[in-house]
Parts: structure tokens; C-alpha cells; sequence
């Protein structure tokens, strides 16, 4: 009955670990920034407007924040955003 009760107790204990993890510590990191803290959603919705493009959409990926934007002429775009530096990895035309 003893082992029953401890194993009881430990699977309640890992079954509550996700519940305080806070959202932040939720959200993928990439391997190279491990551990260094990505830039908010809005703040790389800022920076992409900064640019003078419209933010459409702002995701977090496996390892970037892929955003879609408009640019000046309305062609629509879809940037990988750094998520530390907020630097624009790349760049592709949206159809």
C-alpha cells in the first residue's frame, strides 16, 4: 500500500509541474538562443512596423517569429524575424 501512496503522490506532483510554468517559459526557443529572453510579439510587431511595413500576423515558431506583413507596394510578405534580435532572417512574396 506504501509504494502505491508514493507513486501516487510523485504523479500528482509531475502532473501539476506544467500549471506553473508561466507562458513565457512555454514558448520554443531555438537552440543557439537558449536561455536568452526573445523579444515580445508586440515588440517585434514594432520593429517589423518600424520598417515600413503593415503587421498582418505575429507567430513564434520552433526557433523564429514568423510574420506576415504588407509591404509599401501591397505585396504581401512572410518574414522569419530573429527572436532576439528582431533582425529579418529571410523573406518570401505571400500568394
Amino acid at each position: 500500500m506504501r509504494p502505491v501512496l508514493i507513486l501516487s503522490c510523485v504523479a500528482l506532483g509531475l502532473a501539476a509541474t506544467p500549471a506553473l510554468a508561466s507562458p513565457d517559459d512555454l514558448r520554443p526557443r531555438p537552440l543557439a538562443t537558449q536561455g536568452v529572453p526573445w523579444l515580445s510579439v508586440s515588440e517585434i510587431a514594432d520593429l517589423v512596423a518600424s520598417r515600413g511595413l503593415t503587421v498582418r500576423a505575429v507567430e513564434a515558431e520552433r526557433s523564429v517569429y514568423e510574420v506576415k506583413a504588407i509591404d509599401a507596394n501591397g505585396q504581401r510578405l512572410e518574414l522569419a524575424v530573429d527572436p532576439v534580435t528582431g533582425d529579418i532572417l529571410a523573406r518570401e512574396f505571400d500568394d
